[in-house]
């Protein structure tokens, strides 16, 4: 029987979701999907790194700590841009 989900895994399924539903149908319908499928795991992968080097551990923590990664990589469109030509390079 599978254990069931600490609140904080389920929080960050949610920010690979949000990810994925932002970018994906975007760059999906420019034929590539490849790219944002990697910003998004990117994505939740560094906020969850910095998290835990931060020692974030609450909902509001995590949170503060996905907006502060939000700021910097996906509301900058050159930082955006530079992640995803990273991951269409693999395309």
């Amino acid at each position: 029987m599978p254990k069931p989900r600490t609140d904080t895994e389920a929080l960050f399924s949610k920010i690979l979701c949000y990810f994925i539903y932002r970018y994906f149908l975007t760059y999906a319908l420019e034929g590539d999907v490849t790219a944002p499928i990697g910003l998004a795991l990117f994505s939740t992968t560094a906020i969850a790194a910095l998290c835990e080097a931060e020692g974030a551990h609450t909902r509001a923590e995590i949170a503060k700590t996905a907006k502060d990664f939000s700021k910097e990589i996906e509301y900058s469109e050159e930082n955006r841009d530079v992640v995803l030509d990273a991951f269409s390079a693999f395309a």
